[in-house]
């Protein structure tokens, strides 16, 4: 089973919720604010009220959120599961991507300077 992610809308959504998710508890915060709830002030409230849905929210994510590294059913956890690199292999990886993007744009630059000249 392959599984395509698309980056992009996936980082759009990221964004907005975030953005909704600001709006709606700063607008919370303003009107909690100025009061209290049998002598304990508002801020102290929703600050409890804004952890308390973090760790709701955590176990969610925890249970019904579906882990990338396994693709497919439990019974081919092993064949799914994706191939984790060492440190070491990560740097190496990204420094010969970083290479080759850095060469690939000054034989670019070289070759728009010959074509002007």
């Amino acid at each position: 089973m392959k599984v395509t992610v698309d980056c992009g809308t996936t980082s759009g959504w990221l964004e907005l919720t975030s953005s909704f998710g600001s709006i709606i508890s700063g607008t919370m915060s303003m009107l909690i604010a100025e009061t209290s709830f049998m002598g304990i002030p508002g801020w102290r409230i929703f600050f409890n009220l804004v952890g308390i849905m973090r760790v709701l929210v955590d176990f969610l994510v925890r249970f019904v959120a579906n882990d990338p590294r396994y693709l497919g059913i439990k019974a081919d956890k092993e064949k799914d599961q994706l191939q984790l690199k060492s440190f070491k292999e990560e740097i190496s990886e990204l420094l010969k991507e970083a290479k080759a993007i850095i060469n690939g744009q000054l034989e670019k630059n070289a070759q728009g300077r010959r074509k002007s000249q």
